[in-house]
């Protein structure tokens, strides 16, 4: 069910999204999309640093987060999971290619893929590991923020 619910609620961001899409300027939805890079990109450098605290940084009080299928509705949750999956590694570095489409002037969702290599905290190494994730961006209070993200990965077992 909570997952159906946050279908509905991705679906109607995008239909409601696209009559103010219309409206936009070229250089208003460009300038929209650096903006969205900018925050993934600094979402980027929190996960190579493994600081999940960062990540926080930019996820709404009520935004939820579904990695690797398993869907977190509160914030904290989430980043106590994250915690737990850095406290293996001691390294990690990615490559992400995004697809930013500019919803409104105040929602954004971006799909991107990637891989991810890392040394674990025995030394060993592992990766490329491919991975997918889509983030729906909402600018709240002047600032663009995480109202859900997912990523999925073929990670190792």
């Amino acid at each position: 069910m909570k997952k159906h619910g946050i279908a509905i609620i991705l679906a109607a961001v995008c239909v409601l999204g696209q009559a103010g899409v219309l409206a936009q300027t070229e250089s208003e939805k460009a300038a929209i999309e650096q903006e969205a890079l900018k925050v993934m990109s600094a979402i980027e450098q929190a996960a190579q640093n493994l600081d999940a605290s960062h990540f926080l940084d930019f996820v709404l009080e009520k935004g939820t987060t579904a990695l690797n299928g398993k869907l977190f509705l509160d914030r904290e949750e989430a980043h106590r999971a994250i915690e737990r999956s850095y406290q293996a590694i001691s390294k990690q570095e990615m490559t992400v290619q995004h697809h930013v489409t500019v919803l409104s002037p105040t929602a954004v969702l971006v799909v991107s893929d990637g891989a991810a290599r890392a040394t674990l905290a025995d030394g060993r190494e592992v990766g490329p590991i491919p991975f997918a994730q889509t983030v729906v961006l909402v600018l709240k209070d002047g600032q663009w923020k995480v109202l859900h993200a997912h990523s999925s990965s073929d990670r190792p077992r």
